[in-house]
């Protein structure tokens, strides 16, 4: 009996991960569609945020 319950909880397991796998598939193959890229990264629209950007500001104006 212990090793049906075992068993079960394997299998329970195992579609879980395959579930997981196929939801992560499923989202690239979209993000893929919509930038009509092969890879899964994006252009960020800017190079640094904007604390980044003001804190760089303020070590130019301490060099110059």
């Amino acid at each position: 009996m212990g090793y049906i319950i075992v068993f079960v909880i394997i299998i329970i397991v195992v579609l879980a991960i395959a579930d997981e796998v196929n939801d992560r598939k499923k989202q690239i193959s979209k993000e893929g569609k919509e930038n009509k890229s092969p890879y899964r990264y994006r252009r960020k629209d800017f190079l640094m945020s904007r604390a980044e950007h003001e804190f760089f500001d303020v070590l130019d104006g301490i060099r110059n």
